[in-house]
């Protein structure tokens, strides 16, 4: 690697993120640690992302800015690790944001750690302009051989990992039929190989908002976090054997959020059905059965209610 080459590449994924991409550019560019690039890929924004992002690069010339017509994260994502000219990277999305010492803290595990796949750390949550907890306030981090713990609970923050780009060419592409869980997918198989290591420090910002809290977008995901999961209970049969109960676990949370999402549409007749199986996998899972109340309070108390699937038709 030459002399003039960034030691981290900072990759970040940008859609119709003018309310959002200043306060995160703004956050990378007050890291304590400045050996960096920023490379930001524009999926085909209708906004003035563009606009915002050019201002802000004529002033720091670490920022490359790119624009591409639509083509979804996945590709976005690939597209970014292609351009990326750095040994290490760095994940952001454009609505998160960093705390200053994030790199400098990361940089310096790596150079004393170099066996490592990846890094990740803890991450405060924001809602309505609040921090409302952290990624790791009530559940334990895992470090090491982490792979059956990470397929039962996708529990890395995206916006704290750290890993050399080297392992990341190993498993691209992020495939494109994950929308929402194409990160998930490669840092599964980056695990099978190498041991994930966990900073205990709180170094990035997530929030949570109108724009990803959607409906469709919990749809989607649920049903991508079925996908993987089936992938590899057909990959390594043994695994419904070895963690039968991991993996009741994880089935009947999947199964009711679906219900969640078919309550919150109306389709009362689909979410008992997601309720029983969940049920099925937990009979005493406190989610499913919470959910049982919900579903009997909306049939009862909206007009016409011995009927309510019809409101969908």
């Amino acid at each position: 690697m030459s002399e003039n080459k960034p030691k981290v590449s900072v990759l970040i994924p940008a859609y119709n993120a003018q309310d959002f991409i200043s306060r995160t550019l703004q956050s990378v560019l007050k890291q304590r640690y400045a050996d960096f690039e920023v490379i930001i890929l524009d999926d085909g924004s209708t906004d003035k992302t563009a606009e915002i992002v050019k201002q802000i690069a004529r002033e720091d010339k670490r920022i490359r800015y790119y624009f591409q017509e639509n083509r979804g994260l996945a590709n976005t994502r690939n597209r970014l690790a292609e351009l990326a000219d750095a040994e290490y990277i760095a994940f952001l999305d454009h609505d998160d944001e960093w705390l200053p010492q994030k790199l400098s803290l990361q940089v310096d595990f790596f150079e004393k750690n170099p066996d490592f796949g990846l890094l990740y750390s803890d991450t405060y949550i924001k809602k309505d302009g609040r921090i409302i907890g952290r990624a790791f306030e009530e559940r334990k981090p895992v470090r090491g051989n982490v792979f059956y713990e990470l397929l039962f609970e996708n529990f890395v923050p995206l916006d704290t990992v750290f890993m050399p780009k080297r392992v990341l060419l190993e498993f691209i592409p992020f495939n494109p039929e994950y929308d929402f869980s194409e990160e998930f997918d490669i840092f599964l198989r980056v695990s099978k190989k190498y041991k994930f290591a966990y900073l205990n420090e709180v170094l990035a910002v997530h929030y949570r908002h109108n724009k990803n809290l959607s409906d469709s977008r919990l749809d989607k995901f649920i049903q991508e976090e079925f996908s993987i999961l089936n992938h590899w209970l057909k990959q390594e049969p043994d695994i419904g054997i070895k963690y039968r109960r991991r993996l009741d676990k994880r089935m009947a949370l999947l199964y009711a959020q679906k219900a969640l999402y078919l309550i919150r549409n109306f389709r009362f007749s689909d979410a008992k059905e997601e309720i029983r199986v969940s049920l099925k996998y937990r009979p005493f899972n406190f989610a499913a059965l919470k959910l049982s109340g919900q579903l009997f309070f909306k049939r009862h108390s909206l007009p016409g209610s011995h009927d309510q699937d019809s409101l969908c038709a």
